[in-house]
């Protein structure tokens, strides 16, 4: 249900829980998530026929320069903000699930 979009559920726990400041929540979550669930995933989308190549090489380029960015956007924003943005987002994409 969640695919690798499971930082919307991570980050906040981690903050909210565990007490992380929102900058090393983020960036664990992303150490969490990428290895032992991204690529497993892709190996089995491959070998089940699902995965096109092509359009994921040019997603990837793409998310790879907007994390880029991102990350140094983040890094140089104060905690308080970057958790304020997060929130915002947060409330957007539940937003869009429950009325669109």
């Amino acid at each position: 249900m969640f695919g690798i979009g499971g930082g919307n559920i991570i980050v906040p726990l981690l903050i909210l829980a565990l007490h992380y400041p929102a900058k090393r929540a983020i960036a664990t979550s992303l150490g969490a998530i990428l290895f032992p669930f991204g690529i497993p995933g892709v190996i089995y989308y491959h070998n089940a026929g699902n995965l096109d190549l092509g359009a994921a090489a040019w997603i990837a380029a793409g998310l790879f320069v907007g994390t880029v960015f991102g990350a140094l956007i983040t890094i140089s924003l104060p905690g308080r903000t970057v958790k304020l943005l997060y929130g915002v987002f947060l409330v957007s994409v539940a937003a869009r699930f429950f009325f669109f």
